[in-house]
């Protein structure tokens, strides 16, 4: 999960960006994490030490107590720990998806009634999605997202 952060938030310290994108991201997929398990990892050591705190800034503290009803401990890794994650912050257009992913990807798709009916719908109607390489797309504030089929949503939110 990425996003653009607004002008107010590039003034945050990298502590409350950190904090910021916990609280994003569970708010986001609150309907499918609320009520399991979670381990937060994180290169940000502030992060773990300072939401155990009593004392919080506002802000912190009102995202402090967003998270209190989600069951999750973080822990700490090293940068050098780490470093593979930076992946998940570079633009789209900078990554590939894999052979095999996109594969798994089309014959997903080709398989779900839905998404067959709405690719065959797209040929003669404009609409908010489009198909881009044989795959499914819906395009949301200019940025063309993948359709991920329901089959492969818990895979994915696994990985």
């Amino acid at each position: 999960m990425s996003k653009k952060t607004s002008d107010h938030e590039r003034k945050y310290t990298s502590f409350e960006l950190e904090v910021l994108a916990v609280f994003e991201a569970l708010k986001k997929f609150r309907m499918y994490v609320l009520g399991t398990s979670l381990k937060i990892i994180t290169d940000c050591e502030a992060l773990v030490k300072t939401l155990s705190k009593k004392e919080l800034n506002p802000r912190i503290a009102r995202w402090a107590l967003y998270l209190q009803e989600f069951n999750y401990t973080i822990e700490h890794r090293t940068d050098s720990k780490t470093a593979h994650v930076d992946a998940l912050s570079r633009p789209p257009h900078c990554m590939l998806i894999q052979n095999s992913i996109y594969l798994q990807f089309l014959k997903t798709q080709q398989a779900n009634d839905q998404i067959t009916a709405i690719k065959t719908l797209l040929e003669t109607t404009p609409h908010k999605n489009i198909v881009k390489n044989r795959l499914l797309y819906k395009t949301i504030k200019g940025t063309d997202l993948l359709v991920v089929p329901d089959e492969m949503q818990a895979n994915i939110i696994k990985t």
